[in-house]
């Protein structure tokens, strides 16, 4: 089995995706049938989809680096994105 971490849905459900560990996966009829789209380096938290399912964005992260996984074209092909995050204590 397994453990999906984070899931989003187009404005009318048509267009679903989900993180699991280090994938994503897109369906685009109503959750009926999924496929792994992309495969990242790290295991992802958190994704999105836009009202329309044309952009999806996930976070991952490994020791002080986010990294965020961007497409514009429906998870066709996406584009990465390090961010160095300066932790303080407060």
């Amino acid at each position: 089995a397994n453990n999906w971490n984070s899931v989003a849905l187009s404005s009318d459900g048509m267009y679903q995706c989900a993180t699991v560990g280090v994938n994503i996966y897109l369906s685009k009829d109503y959750g009926s049938s999924w496929n792994n789209i992309y495969t990242s380096s790290v295991n992802l938290y958190s994704i999105s989809i836009s009202a329309n399912g044309q952009f999806i964005s996930a976070i991952g992260y490994l020791i002080n680096n986010t990294i965020v996984y961007t497409s514009t074209n429906g998870g066709y092909s996406f584009n990465s994105y390090n961010i160095k995050l300066l932790l303080k204590e407060f």
